[in-house]
């Protein structure tokens, strides 16, 4: 249930949100994000456990849903106030500080300084001594009130396995912070560390490997390291490692084939064509599996300019969305254009005018939808 005039806490200590009653049903929200100008507003509607509404902050606005649970909340949300896909995630809990600092107490013997350093949450990891950094109680103390503290461990202590498992157990999001290429690789060969089975995403653990090996193309001077051959391969066995042996969904799928392509090619082959192939192979396979994972790959650029040959790749993802979405207006805006309001590149117009028939035929939707893909039709030089 909402629990009004209560401080929820936004991903795990990434931000705050609290919800007030407003006139004739309405539900107000006034909510704080690190890294927003200003805070933020919510205005929306409940029914049945569920707020469906619209949010401002800074110069933005979108639409955003949040789902009530007895001690907290799951929300999905997007930019721009047009009906689309909600891809953002929120996870808000009402776990009270005072918990967190007795739990702290609790466990350790740290000194009321380093305890009051935890317990503040401020991240601002520069001003702490190193021997902070270097104490195994101090970072176990830490992670497991911030699981995203792991960032500022020690290199030796971000490599043990008590601190990384109690990190991800606070936070399945701190499998971004790892920088143990030993953990990572347990991680893609087995799911576990240490022979303890934790809970994460594929796709984040291919954005953890893809940290790893990005920071390993660049020495400590910015330049471009001399073995860049070498790193790029071994960058492409850990992520064949991953594709072998973890369960992969659309978007891990999708996840991989990016970073297959769009960031290195392993240099064993002058055009590339090996790793062409197995990019080819995952974005079919991702388009196949995950509704997610088709809109993203049409709204990410399946085009000619960030993905060379594979545009043909775009009629096929968005034919099947098509045919599993309802046929009306705001659905056809989807499958024809881009983030820029362009016709997606590699569409036939075969294709773009069967979607458009179809479309008018079909004639349901919103008055405001009709006219927006209308003028969309008539500005591309479609009619």
């Amino acid at each position: 249930m909402i629990k009004y005039n209560e401080e929820y806490s936004i991903n795990n200590g990434q931000g705050t949100i609290v919800f007030t009653e407003g006139n004739k049903g309405i539900v107000n929200a006034e909510y704080d994000i690190k890294g927003n100008k200003g805070k933020g507003k919510i205005n929306g509607a409940l029914e049945n456990n569920v707020l469906t509404g619209t949010f401002h902050v800074d110069a933005a606005a979108g639409l955003i849903e949040f789902t009530f649970t007895e001690n907290g909340f799951e929300a999905k949300w997007k930019q721009g106030i047009e009906h689309g896909p909600m891809k953002g995630k929120w996870t808000g809990s009402m776990k009270s500080q005072s918990e967190s600092n007795q739990s702290i107490n609790e466990k350790t013997s740290l000194s009321p300084e380093q305890l009051k350093w935890i317990e503040e949450k401020s991240r601002d990891y520069e001003k702490v001594p190193k021997e902070w950094l270097d104490s195994k109680e101090f970072m176990l103390a830490a992670v497991n009130n911030d699981g995203r503290d792991l960032e500022f461990a020690s290199d030796q202590l971000n490599g043990d396995a008590e601190i990384v498992l109690t990190a991800m157990s606070q936070d399945a999001d701190a499998l971004y912070y790892v920088r143990s290429e030993v953990i990572l690789k347990e991680l893609a060969e087995n799911s576990s560390v240490g022979g303890t089975k934790i809970n994460f995403k594929v796709r984040d653990l291919v954005s953890a490997v893809e940290k790893l090996f990005g920071k390993k193309l660049f020495d400590e001077d910015g330049d471009v390291n001399d073995e860049i051959e070498k790193i790029c391969n071994d960058w492409f066995d850990f992520n064949q490692i991953i594709y072998q042996n973890q369960t992969m969904d659309g978007d891990a799928l999708l996840s991989l084939a990016q970073v297959q392509f769009n960031k290195y090619r392993p240099s064993s082959t002058d055009d590339g064509g090996d790793v062409e192939e197995y990019t080819r192979g995952l974005l079919i396979e991702a388009i196949e599996l995950n509704d997610e994972a088709m809109i993203d790959i049409i709204w990410q650029g399946l085009n000619p300019q960030e993905y060379l040959d594979f545009s043909d790749l775009a009629e096929k993802a968005c034919e099947l969305l098509w045919n599993r979405e309802e046929k009306n207006y705001a659905n056809a805006l989807m499958v024809l254009r881009n983030d820029n309001h362009e016709l997606i590149p590699g569409l036939s117009n075969e294709f773009v005018l069967k979607i458009i028939q179809e479309t008018r035929d079909s004639d349901i939707g919103e008055e405001e939808d009709k006219e927006e893909f209308e003028n969309f039709v008539s500005e591309a030089g479609l009619d």
